[in-house]
């Protein structure tokens, strides 16, 4: 079995990696990780909701994230998450 490294693949922005290793401490729900980012650098990062999830989209497309939900609400036949929380996996650890 050969092991990749997905550093090699992957150019991660700054705030891609600060996201990165925030999700790496433990589960955060989308609203946790836009809070807990604007605190720790004393507001100079923002993230709107939307760029929030386009950045953890593509952390989650590229394999480094990996999202679930915990709470799902049953609208008729369809099933809609309240709440999506990431974690990281092997290889979004390769990063930190």
């Amino acid at each position: 079995m050969i092991e990749h490294n997905p550093k090699q693949f992957v150019d991660l922005s700054p705030e891609e990696q600060q996201m990165l290793l925030l999700v790496s401490f433990s589960d955060k729900g989308g609203l946790e990780v836009i809070e807990h980012i604007t605190k720790q650098s004393n507001g100079e990062i923002c993230f709107k909701l939307q760029s929030l999830f386009l950045t953890l989209n593509k952390l989650e497309d590229i394999g480094l994230v990996e999202s679930h939900s915990r709470e799902e609400l049953l609208v008729g036949d369809n099933k809609i998450k309240l709440k999506c929380y990431y974690k990281i996996t092997k290889d979004g650890k390769c990063f930190i």
